[in-house]
């Protein structure tokens, strides 16, 4: 089954954190959707796949939340409004 999820949290070492964490991981489950840095330390991730992968992607971050000072993670059920078209993309 297919889930979509919307991940904000704020984020204390941001070096790396977007583009080889977060997106790498992404494209390792095959999971689409898009992070955006919103200010300075707070991210929003729009992330939808299967029910199983978005678990593993929420586990990595728990698992990784002391490396990047990880911080307030709010993770929310989420409609999906466009077709990401399988790609997972970062906004900066």
């Amino acid at each position: 089954m297919n889930q979509c999820l919307m991940i904000t949290l704020t984020v204390g070492s941001l070096k790396g954190f977007l583009d080889r964490f977060i997106k790498n991981n992404a494209s390792k489950l095959h999971l689409e959707g898009v992070a955006q840095l919103v200010s300075e330390s707070h991210v929003r991730i729009i992330v939808c796949g299967q029910s199983n992968d978005v678990d593993d992607f929420i586990d990595v971050l728990y698992e990784q939340s002391t490396k990047f000072k990880l911080d307030d993670i709010q993770i929310e059920s989420y409609f999906k409004e466009r077709d990401y078209r399988g790609v997972f993309r970062v906004i900066a």
